[in-house]
């Protein structure tokens, strides 16, 4: 008996881009221009890979911030066009990252940006082994992904029985949820150090969630020590040897 799938089941779909437009602009202000500042140092990350990068709506501002090469990765070549008008230096397309080697050279970057990207891959490790590869050693890998089970969005869960607790997807049902790796901090992070980097920063305060609690610095507080309870998504920051520490 076969068991080969049919071409159609096979065939990589790229994330869609509806979604994409309905980014706002607005959102270059988000939580995600914060953690870019505390993490990019003109002086040191001269070579910007933003892998997953969408329609570049996240990073572009670092060609505001100074005079970088901005490198843009994904698999939807109608987002790539986007960020290309954002300003990015290079755009390459890769039809799946679980899988396909990146267009760049070993140790060329300087700085690798993978904002919501694991959480779409079937092998998010073998992405992950790629950007060990490209990144320079001391140079910084940051990655964030989503938190759907937050202690609130437990709550929510319970009496929905919907994993899309904060409504990514409203139209996207079960059989297409385009979220399959659903990821804690200690199972995030003890897998990058397993494929060759270092952790040197926890930006998860970013994005606190604690809806009964006002008290911003707590929050941020809570979000940064606890991001599996308090955090609507975990962002860390490695490097590839310990020459290197973030902020926090």
């Amino acid at each position: 008996m076969s068991h080969t799938l049919p071409s159609s089941f096979r065939e990589f779909k790229p994330y869609p881009s509806r979604y994409l437009d309905a980014l706002s602009e607005t959102q270059e202000t988000n939580f995600f221009s914060g953690v870019l500042q505390r993490v990019f140092d003109p002086s040191r990350h001269q070579v910007v890979a933003d892998i997953g990068c969408g329609n570049g709506l996240y990073t572009a501002q670092l060609k505001r911030m100074a005079k970088i090469n901005l490198i843009g990765i994904d698999g939807n070549p109608y987002g790539l066009e986007q960020a290309k008008k954002r300003g990015f230096d290079e755009i390459h397309l890769v039809e799946d990252l679980s899988c396909h080697r990146l267009p760049l050279e070993d140790n060329s970057v300087d700085l690798a940006i993978c904002k919501d990207l694991l959480e779409h891959l079937l092998h998010p490790d073998l992405l992950v082994a790629e950007i060990t590869r490209i990144v320079r050693p001391g140079g910084i890998f940051l990655v964030h992904v989503p938190n759907h089970f937050p202690l609130f969005a437990r709550l929510k869960f319970l009496f929905s029985n919907n994993i899309d607790t904060f409504g990514y997807f409203a139209d996207a049902d079960r059989w297409e949820f385009p979220h399959i790796r659903f990821f804690t901090k200690r199972s995030l992070e003890q897998r990058i150090i397993k494929l060759g980097f270092i952790p040197v920063g926890n930006f998860s305060d970013a994005c606190p969630y604690f809806p009964l609690l006002k008290i911003g610095p707590v929050r941020r507080w809570l979000a940064r020590t606890w991001p599996d309870q308090f955090a609507e998504g975990i962002t860390l920051a490695f490097s590839k040897d310990r020459s290197v520490i973030a902020s926090t």
